[in-house]
């Protein structure tokens, strides 16, 4: 964990991904669930407490396996705005900032994530969000004095509009790379992603 500042981390793991065709959460990765592949890769360690707000058993159990608290969605709509209640309801503790994370962004760095929390640490007030060129992308990190905004959002808003809201608050971390920001909505986008992760993998 980072420094005095205790820093939480939700996963937004409910949607229906309808454009997928099906769970794309349990589709398979370089040989494992989608979910897992992500969670396998996250530093657990840098947050006081690591949550993964889900409906699905399966991303449940990956959850677990790699130190997640697991909070089941009895939501069937797939409200995110519900979701980020869910998550942040589940602390045991008091926290000085969350992030929100996604599991459909498998090429988000180890690296990435510490940049973002260290810049968290450096200006606590602040909403910090991985980018690239200026734009913002996902993870993004909310102080806590946002944390009534976002548990009061109105069905099936997510953190946008209270970044759109609170725009002079928020602080871009450029990644390493685009390929970071990428997300997975199709199968496509599953087998291309996958090919650039060997790709990345070689070069590196």
């Amino acid at each position: 964990m980072s420094g005095s500042l205790r820093v939480g981390c939700v996963f937004l793991a409910s949607g229906q991904s309808k454009r997928f065709q099906a769970n794309k959460l349990t589709a398979k990765f370089h040989g494992m669930p989608l979910a897992e592949f992500v969670f396998n890769r996250f530093p657990v360690e840098r947050f006081c407490q690591t949550v993964a707000v889900t409906r699905c058993a399966l991303v449940s159990a990956s959850a677990q396996r790699y130190g997640f608290q697991v909070v089941k969605n009895p939501d069937p709509a797939s409200d995110i705005a519900q979701t980020i209640r869910l998550g942040l309801n589940a602390f045991d503790c008091s926290l000085d900032g969350c992030l929100f994370s996604v599991c459909d962004q498998p090429l988000v760095r180890v690296r990435s994530i510490y940049t973002l929390v260290d810049r968290f640490c450096s200006e606590p007030d602040a909403i910090v969000a991985l980018g690239w060129k200026g734009n913002r992308g996902n993870p993004v990190l909310f102080p806590s004095s946002l944390f009534s905004a976002l548990a009061t959002l109105a069905p099936h808003q997510s953190g946008s509009s209270v970044i759109a809201q609170y725009s002079h608050l928020l602080r871009i971390v450029e990644a390493e790379g685009p390929q970071e920001l990428l997300d997975i909505d199709t199968l496509a986008d599953l087998k291309y992603l996958e090919q650039l992760c060997v790709s990345l993998r070689a070069d590196s």
